[in-house]
């Protein structure tokens, strides 16, 4: 083989080797079509109904929580337990109190706030007599100062019913109010003549229920 020959031989071989390499790289950078059409493939399998509309995403709404009715609030406030005895105040004119057996407290409350709600300006005197936590009861310190916050005059006498009447009456003096809440004691048996003025009301718990009692009679059989 002459030298020509060989050389155009080698040339050859080089040029289709190029081309070949060539070829590759062309390939490597094309985008693969085959898996961009298998992705639309499934997708194109997947039911319209699991695929969410954008559209109704957005119209669904949060249903929004429902205000409390006012009426709802107001009638748990007219299930007081002492409103079957503070409605009892309507028209009195009621400037000292005097209430002798307290229970749980919430009575003098429910008591004070009724007599100033009819009369914001009134200055009231509240006076109890009970043995307090001597007794079992609320404790005096506590009770003295929740009723601090509405009336503005509190005397709390810690004894037992008749020495506190007895109190009452050398230091307070008559008073327009009396609420009796002591079964040990008979009201009829207290000094209602001194504690009470003539144009006083007392009120006396009965089997639950309150009522108001005349002050003519203990007056009568004190004289």
């Amino acid at each position: 083989m002459s030298l020509l020959k060989l050389w155009n031989s080698i040339r050859s071989v080089a040029t289709g080797s190029a081309a070949t390499g060539e070829t590759a790289d062309i390939e490597a950078g094309k985008p693969k079509v085959a898996d961009k059409t298998v992705d639309q493939a499934v997708a194109g399998r997947v039911p319209a109904a699991a695929r969410p509309d954008p559209a109704t995403a957005a119209a669904v709404k949060v249903p929004a929580a429902k205000p409390v009715k006012s009426g709802l609030l107001s009638g748990v406030l007219r299930s007081c337990p002492h409103a079957g005895l503070t409605k009892q105040f309507k028209g009195l004119s009621v400037n000292t109190v005097l209430e002798v057996g307290v229970g749980d407290g919430t009575r003098a409350i429910a008591i004070l706030q009724s007599l100033l709600k009819a009369n914001p300006d009134a200055k009231i005197h509240y006076i109890a007599v009970d043995q307090f936590e001597m007794n079992g009861g609320i404790e005096l310190r506590a009770f003295h100062k929740q009723l601090r916050g509405i009336s503005s005059l509190v005397n709390l006498l810690p004894m037992p019913t008749r020495a506190g009447l007895d109190r009452v009456a050398r230091t307070y003096g008559q008073v327009d109010l009396l609420i009796w809440n002591d079964p040990e004691v008979n009201v009829l048996s207290a000094p209602l003549d001194r504690i009470c003025k003539a144009s006083g009301s007392v009120f006396l718990q009965t089997d639950g229920k309150w009522s108001k009692m005349s002050t003519a009679a203990n007056a009568t059989k004190a004289a």
